[in-house]
């Protein structure tokens, strides 16, 4: 198994320019795509994707440790971005991919997507993911139903098993209102909260599978699930920071930071006159990193720059505000 998963989930919208394309209407005539459609499910290459929603988590000796987690969106970027950046992180990473239905409907509707797009994806390629029974593609709808008919919800199984399940009061057929309302931070959210679910569940399936110990099954899901927070020791000041640092051995630490502190959400920085190239030597002006920086302003909470970082691929909670403490770029405030 790779020391890498991913657990995902795609939120789409009907691709009206191709049923257009397929039945020979007017161009644009979208009124009557839709009635071709007739209010049914659209088939799987008649679907748009406007939301890819992922965690990606490591396997560590303490288990598994989310390193990023987002929801990247066509509010802020065209699909074929979306579906490129996608495809390129697996060919990195070359994960596990963790779906809940992902056989039925995100796999099938990711490559029709990229075919459509011309997005060469040998990564998704060349391991086989789009196989049903491959141990590099868990598709937890159909393994705890036995791959037969004993299939429940993604609600359902969460809230049985005690998770928050969906608790938005948005469904995937709100994605086609909100999209069209540009509401795209709320369907961002609702995809997060999917994905937050079935990697819970996965989680709970690993321990089942006697692939995690239970101690290393709570440690795992205490970093992703909110409602554990508390276990970790909140820093919040100046001082609580300057007793720890020493304990991590440069300014890229910030995953062992995360085993056992978080920072305060409402606490509010202070910048210093260290300046930016110093601080992150090796990053590209202008870049990710390098905007997230520029915002870290005096009197900016950590909340806001794990906000403004959400916005970029691959973020990783308080991993920017950690750096900027280490290299003494901010302060926290004063005891």
């Amino acid at each position: 198994m790779s020391n890498y998963v991913l657990v995902w989930d795609l939120e789409t919208v009907p691709d009206l320019d191709a049923v257009v394309r397929v039945h020979d209407l007017e161009d644009s005539d979208f009124d009557s795509a839709l009635e071709v459609l007739g209010g049914k499910f659209p088939k799987h290459p008649f679907h748009k994707i406007v939301c890819i929603g992922a965690i990606i988590a490591e396997r560590t000796a303490h288990g598994w440790e989310v390193m990023s987690r987002g929801a990247p969106h066509a509010g802020r970027r065209p699909e074929k971005e979306l579906i490129r950046s996608f495809v390129s992180r697996i060919a990195d990473l070359q994960p596990t991919l963790v779906t809940f239905n992902g056989n039925g409907f995100d796999l099938p509707v990711l490559r029709y997507r990229a075919l459509v797009h011309r997005i060469s994806a040998p990564g998704l390629s060349s391991v086989p993911y789009f196989n049903r029974y491959s141990q590099q593609s868990v598709d937890l709808c159909d393994v705890l139903a036995s791959y037969g008919s004993a299939k429940a919800t993604l609600h359902e199984i969460s809230r049985t098993l005690g998770f928050a399940g969906k608790s938005s009061g948005i469904d995937g057929s709100d994605v086609s209102r909100l999209s069209a309302e540009g509401r795209f931070d709320e369907i961002a959210a609702y995809c997060l909260e999917d994905v937050t679910n079935t990697y819970r569940i996965w989680l709970a399936h690993e321990l089942f599978c006697g692939r995690l110990t239970e101690e290393q099954y709570k440690k795992s899901d205490a970093l992703v699930n909110p409602d554990m927070e508390h276990e970790r020791r909140v820093i919040g000041t100046q001082q609580q920071w300057e007793a720890v640092k020493d304990r991590f051995r440069n300014a890229s630490a910030y995953r062992e930071f995360r085993r056992e502190y978080s920072f305060d959400p409402s606490a509010r920085l202070t910048r210093t006159s260290l300046p930016i190239r110093q601080a992150l030597p090796r990053a590209h002006e202008g870049g990710a990193r390098w905007s997230i920086f520029e915002q870290m302003t005096t009197g900016i909470t950590v909340a806001d720059v794990n906000q403004a970082a959400s916005l970029f691929d691959n973020a990783e909670r308080d991993a920017d505000i950690f750096t900027a403490l280490y290299t003494g770029y901010v302060h926290l405030p004063e005891a």
